[in-house]
C-alpha cells in the first residue's frame, strides 16, 4: 500500500453552495489521489476547513474551528490543518482577523491547484506550527468537477461562474473570490451529462451572479437553454441573480422551458432608494417591483426569495420602515435575513452613522415577524393543492415518512415507499408549517 492509500482527509464545509461545490471539487481531487475520506476530524491526516467570510459571525466561526483542530493529536502526530476558501484568501491579502490557531497551510479559492502537492509536502514533514504556508492565491485556477466511479447525488450543484464584478460596498467577494470570470458552455454542459447519467435529476448552476455568465458569445439564456436539453435532468435552479442583470427574456424562457423550476431567489438586500444607492446595488426600488411584475406575468406559480440585509451604516428608521413595507407587499415565499456585519477592507466598514447593535436586532426581530408571516400565509394556501415532488429520502425528522421538494422549493413530508426515493410524484397538500407542507399522495400517482 502506498502512503498516499493510507492516508485519510477530512473536510468540514462552511457557508455557501458554492463552498459545498468546492469542497466537493477537494474531495474528488483527494480521492483520486488515493487518499481515503475519514469519517471524524479525529481519524483524520489532513483536516480542511472551508471557510465562509461573508459576516463576521461565520469568519470568527472559522477560526474557531481552526483552534480546535490545530489541538487536536492523531496518528502519527498532529493532522495537517489547511484552512481553505473565503477566510483564506483574505488572509493571503493581509485581510484575516488573526491567527487564532495555526493551519498549516492557507488556501486561498483560488489556489486548489496547487493544494495537493502542498499538503504532500506538509505531510513528509508533519509540521503544523511556525507557518502559516500562505499559497498562491490567483483566480485562474481549474474548477473543472473531477470524475469518479461514484453515483451522483439526486439533488447537485453546477459551478458556472466564479467572482464576481458588482462591488457592492458590504461584501467581500470580490475580494475573496476575484473577478466575474465564466466557465465555459461546453465544460457545464458536460457536467451536467455526466451528473444525470450517475443518477441526478435535480441541478443548481451556481455563480455570484449567474445574470453576467458569457463564454465566447454565449450569455445566461443559452446556459438555460443548453440544460434544457440534457436528457433526463428533470429540473434546473439557479442562484444568484442580481437584479440589475436580471431580463426579460430570461424570465420568458423559464415561463416556457419544463424544466428550469417556477421559483427565483432574488436579493433585494433593502427595500429603500437610499439604502440600496449607499450600498451600490444598482438598481431602485421601482426597478425591483417591475421586475417581480413580470417575473409573476411570465411564470405562472412563480415563488420568489430573497436576501435581506438591516442595519446599514446610515440606515435611519424611516429607511427601516420604508423597506418593511416594501417586503410586506411583495410578499417572498422566502427570505434570508442578515444584520449588516462591518467586513474589513469594504468601503461599508469606513461609512459614518453605523447602526448600534441594539437598534440593529430590533430591526431583525421585526422583519422576521413580517416575513413568518408572509411565510405561513403563503404555506396556508398550499393546502387542498396538488403539487410534484422529486422523492429525496427519509424525513429526518420522522423516518416513518419520506420528503422532497417542489419545483417552488418547498419541502414537503408525506408517508410513502422507500422505493419512491428518486421519483416524481403528485402529493395532494393536507396542511403546512412555515418551512414544511405536509400532504398524502393521491393512489398511482408516480410520475
Amino acid at each position: 500500500m502506498s502512503d498516499r492509500a493510507s492516508r485519510t482527509f477530512f473536510i468540514e464545509t462552511l457557508g455557501c453552495q458554492m463552498n459545498v461545490y468546492d469542497s466537493e471539487l477537494l474531495r474528488r481531487r483527494f480521492l483520486q489521489e488515493g487518499y481515503r475520506a475519514a469519517a471524524a476530524p479525529e481519524q483524520a491526516d489532513v483536516i480542511l476547513v472551508n471557510s465562509c467570510s461573508v459576516r463576521r459571525k461565520a469568519e470568527a466561526r472559522a477560526w474557531a474551528r481552526i483552534s480546535l483542530y490545530t489541538s487536536i493529536k492523531g496518528r502519527p502526530g498532529s493532522p495537517l490543518v489547511v484552512l481553505c476558501g473565503c477566510v483564506a484568501s483574505r488572509a493571503t491579502q493581509g485581510l484575516g482577523e488573526g491567527s487564532r490557531g495555526r493551519p498549516a497551510l492557507v488556501a486561498g479559492c483560488g489556489s486548489y491547484d496547487s493544494l495537493l502537492a502542498a499538503v504532500e509536502a506538509g505531510l513528509s514533514t508533519r509540521e503544523n506550527g511556525g507557518g502559516p504556508v500562505l499559497l498562491d492565491d490567483s483566480p485562474s485556477g481549474s474548477y473543472r468537477m473531477p470524475v469518479t466511479d461514484e453515483p451522483s447525488p439526486l439533488r447537485a450543484f453546477i459551478s458556472i461562474s466564479r467572482g464576481c464584478d458588482s462591488h457592492c460596498t458590504y461584501c467581500v467577494v470580490p475580494s475573496a473570490r476575484g473577478p466575474h470570470r465564466s466557465r465555459s458552455l461546453d465544460d457545464i454542459t458536460e457536467e451536467a451529462h455526466r451528473l444525470v447519467e450517475g443518477g441526478t435529476r435535480d441541478v443548481t448552476l451556481l455563480g455570484q451572479n449567474v445574470n453576467v455568465y458569457q463564454d465566447r458569445g454565449a450569455n445566461f439564456l443559452d446556459v438555460l437553454a443548453a440544460m434544457e436539453k440534457v436528457p433526463g435532468l428533470w429540473r434546473v435552479r439557479f442562484t444568484s441573480s442580481h437584479p440589475r442583470d436580471m431580463t426579460v427574456e430570461v424570465l420568458r424562457f423559464i415561463g416556457r422551458a419544463e424544466n428550469v423550476c417556477e421559483h427565483l431567489h432574488l436579493p433585494l438586500q433593502a427595500g429603500c432608494d437610499a439604502t440600496l444607492r449607499a450600498m451600490h446595488r444598482g438598481y431602485t426600488v421601482e426597478r425591483y417591483r417591475e421586475l417581480v411584475e413580470t417575473a409573476r406575468a411570465e411564470i405562472p406559480g412563480v415563488a420568489i426569495s430573497t436576501d435581506l440585509m438591516v442595519g446599514f451604516p446610515g440606515e435611519t428608521d424611516e429607511n427601516f420602515e420604508e423597506s418593511l413595507r416594501f417586503v410586506s407587499e411583495i410578499g417572498f415565499a422566502a427570505a434570508f435575513t442578515f444584520i449588516y456585519s462591518a467586513r474589513p477592507g469594504t468601503p461599508a466598514s469606513g461609512l459614518p452613522d453605523q447602526v448600534p447593535e441594539d437598534i440593529k436586532r430590533e430591526r431583525l426581530e421585526r422583519l422576521l415577524q413580517e416575513q413568518n408571516a408572509v411565510t405561513d400565509a403563503l404555506g396556508k394556501r398550499m393546502v387542498g393543492h396538488e403539487v410534484e415532488v422529486l422523492v429525496e429520502g427519509r424525513d429526518r425528522k420522522d423516518p416513518r415518512k419520506l420528503s422532497g421538494r417542489t419545483r417552488t422549493n418547498r419541502l414537503v413530508s408525506f408517508e410513502g415507499d422507500p422505493q419512491l426515493v428518486g421519483s416524481l410524484v403528485k402529493v395532494r397538500i393536507e396542511s403546512a408549517g412555515r418551512w414544511t407542507a405536509f400532504g398524502r399522495r393521491p393512489a398511482d400517482s408516480a410520475t
